[in-house]
């Protein structure tokens, strides 16, 4: 499973109800060969931050698969929009921050 995360720049207000519009577009988006497991979207002007959980074959196909699906998503969507970035981020640095210090 890879969790990827897509950030996107929106030139106009987003709101809580935006962010759940957004799932809700983003799993309707979805088939099943897609391998969407989850989405959680956080909204905050003039942003959007959609973290999309995705069964895939390697790191490539899953970061593919969700920007088309969030493109396809954000197409029902008034305003202009675009995607900042789609990566499946590290999550060593903080992982390492949350652990006690060496003795």
């Amino acid at each position: 499973m890879f969790i990827v995360t897509v950030r996107l720049r929106w030139a106009g207000k987003l709101t809580v109800e935006s962010g759940h519009d957004l799932r809700g577009a983003v799993e309707a988006a979805a088939r099943p060969s897609d391998g969407l497991e989850h989405v959680y979207v956080q909204t905050g002007p003039p942003a959007a931050g959609i973290v999309l959980f995705l069964l895939a074959r390697d790191l490539a196909g899953a970061e593919a698969t969700a920007a088309r699906l969030v493109r396809q998503a954000g197409a029902g969507f008034c305003g202009k929009w675009e995607i900042h970035s789609c990566e499946a981020e590290l999550l060593v640095p903080f992982t390492e921050a949350a652990l006690p210090p060496d003795e």
